[in-house]
């Protein structure tokens, strides 16, 4: 009986077991779901949480604060280690940082240590003309998020010029002076830690791979069908006569008649009044975007 502890008795209650198993595993059709009505009016399918009836996006902080009690109780049973309760309490407090920081960007705190490197970044900041203290901690820890990005991931001062410009400017202003009685110390420690030496796999090992330039738009083409000159048959059929090679040429092999009017139409308009800059211009452009589009 021993290959079929714990719980089950016999080759008979571990087959039951697996089909019942089969049956509300993830995505089978016996599954738990969510089941909170969403937005655009469907049924959230998403597993709920362990001992919740919704799941991690619908559950609510109240199923939050249920999950942290049964921690503590496990813990208080002796089921969990104190360095396991640590750490899950660590990274709750260092989840809260980011709605704490949208009310009061000067609340301590951080989520990220650059460790050996904080010295460098501390620099390229200053090279900016930045002072790191000067900082909210909601503003220090989002340049740490860039800075490791942008210049220790991956090689692009251009990207970080351009957040010392422009993103970052922004929110100096936003967050204002410091408060008189905020608190300069880190009340939360970083969950994520930069090592200088980056492990054998990390993509900090790897180079830039090349950026293709950046390529002109093309012209928009103008809409056909909508707005432009009207045109009988019989001047279609005059203007074809005579000039049908260079509207052949024009419209092309994807054209259709809607395409072939209009551009007639233009040409008609610049012969019968060549003195008209508006016509002419009218059939410029649309010469330049059928040979470019």
């Amino acid at each position: 009986m021993g290959i079929f502890a714990p719980g089950l008795h016999d080759e008979k209650h571990r087959r039951a077991f697996l089909e019942a198993a089969a049956r509300t595993r993830f995505g089978a059709v016996g599954a738990p779901v969510c089941g909170a009505k969403t937005r655009d009016g469907a049924t959230c399918k998403k597993r709920p949480l362990s001992g919740e009836r919704r799941c991690l996006r619908h559950a609510g902080p109240a199923a939050a604060k249920r999950y942290h009690e049964r921690l503590f109780e496990a813990f208080g049973r002796g089921e969990i280690t104190f360095e396991a309760w640590q750490e899950r309490e660590h990274r709750r407090l260092a989840n809260r940082l980011p709605r704490l920081w949208a009310e009061n960007p000067w609340a301590p705190g951080m989520t990220i240590d650059l460790g050996d490197l904080e010295e460098k970044f501390r620099g390229d900041l200053a090279l900016g003309g930045v002072n790191a203290d000067a900082l909210s901690p909601a503003a220090r820890d989002r340049a740490r998020w860039r800075w490791r990005r942008l210049c220790c991931d991956r090689r692009r001062p251009v990207e970080w010029a351009a957040f010392l410009r422009d993103e970052l400017p922004k929110r100096i202003r936003r967050d204002g002076p410091r408060p008189p009685d905020t608190d300069a110390g880190t009340a939360v420690a970083a969950l994520f830690r930069v090592d200088a030496a980056p492990p054998p796999m990390s993509k900090r090992r790897r180079l830039d791979p090349p950026r293709l330039p950046a390529t002109a738009p093309k012209p928009r083409l103008p809409r056909v069908g909508r707005a432009g000159p009207t045109i009988s048959d019989e001047r279609l059929a005059d203007l074809w006569a005579e000039h049908g090679a260079t509207l052949t040429r024009l419209v092309g092999d994807d054209g259709d008649e809607r395409t072939l009017r209009w551009l007639a139409g233009l040409l008609a308009r610049v012969l019968d009044a060549p003195e008209d800059t508006d016509a002419a211009g009218a059939w410029r452009a649309a010469v330049l975007a059928r040979r470019t589009g």
